[in-house]
């Protein structure tokens, strides 16, 4: 699994997204992200139960994606911009039609 120390991306994503945070968050050759990417990465959230609360859901959308945790924190910032990712207490919620 990808991690910074014993911290995961989600963890990681989850701090940030409890912060004010700037475009420049990630570094610049994996801060761009693709409708394609940020597809990929809804996929494997839904496939995850939309819900991001444990290190097994993590594993399981880092998975999937194939994705850096640079890319991964990337992604989950633009979602969380245009409300498609909320934080719950230590977890990341998926706002989508395909979710429960």
């Amino acid at each position: 699994m990808i991690q910074i120390g014993n911290i995961s991306f989600v963890t990681k994503a989850v701090a940030l997204c409890g912060m004010a945070f700037t475009a420049g968050c990630a570094p610049a050759d994996e801060s761009h992200v693709t409708q394609k990417q940020k597809d990929r990465f809804i996929a494997a959230m839904i496939s995850a139960g939309c819900l991001v609360n444990s290190e097994e859901a993590a594993v399981k959308v880092e998975k999937q994606t194939g994705f850096s945790e640079e890319k991964l924190t990337a992604i989950v910032l633009e979602l969380k911009e245009t409300g498609e990712v909320v934080r719950e207490s230590d977890s990341l919620k998926l706002i989508n039609e395909g979710c429960p």
